[in-house]
């Protein structure tokens, strides 16, 4: 536990001394950072760096948004990672892919919100980003929840 800890530690230190320096973070920088803070369940610090690039104008690939959900799943916040989703997916500086519904689903079904996981594969289909994991990851959503009639027929759907 102390590796990682001490890892997400010097993620912020290196932001910390780029900025004393006065020197701009890269796209490169803030995926590290983000990842380091992923890997130690620093959900809230996350979302927060996320936010601090946005203000600084730093375009984000979906490593940055996909360790925030992932930070998310960690720590069981299936609702801050369906409102963080639904909140990345229109805009242009965070980009959404399978990875991005399959950890907000995964999310979501580790907690049995079923119908949160329903609603994410819904939208993850209509946006054709769906695959083997999606549908795993939403039948166990509602076979945790005793929902086995919707899991069944999800079942049977793919």
């Amino acid at each position: 536990l102390h590796g990682r800890l001490s890892h997400w530690h010097h993620a912020l230190d290196v932001l910390k001394e780029t900025r004393f320096r006065r020197l701009q973070n890269s796209q490169i920088t803030y995926n590290a950072s983000i990842s380091a803070l992923e890997r130690g369940s620093r959900w809230e610090s996350t979302l927060l760096l996320l936010g601090d690039a946005k203000r600084r104008s730093r375009s984000l690939n979906e490593v940055a948004g996909n360790s925030a959900l992932a930070a998310c799943e960690r720590c069981s916040k299936w609702c801050t990672a369906v409102q963080f989703l639904s909140g990345f997916t229109g805009r242009d500086d965070l980009v959404v892919d399978v990875i991005s519904f399959n950890t907000a689903i995964s999310c979501c079904e580790k907690s049995s919100a079923w119908e949160a996981a329903l609603a994410l594969l819904a939208d993850a289909e209509s946006r054709r980003l769906v695959d083997v994991i999606t549908y795993n990851a939403t039948i166990s959503a509602c076979e945790k929840a005793k929902m086995w009639q919707l899991a069944i027929e999800l079942l049977k759907d793919t």
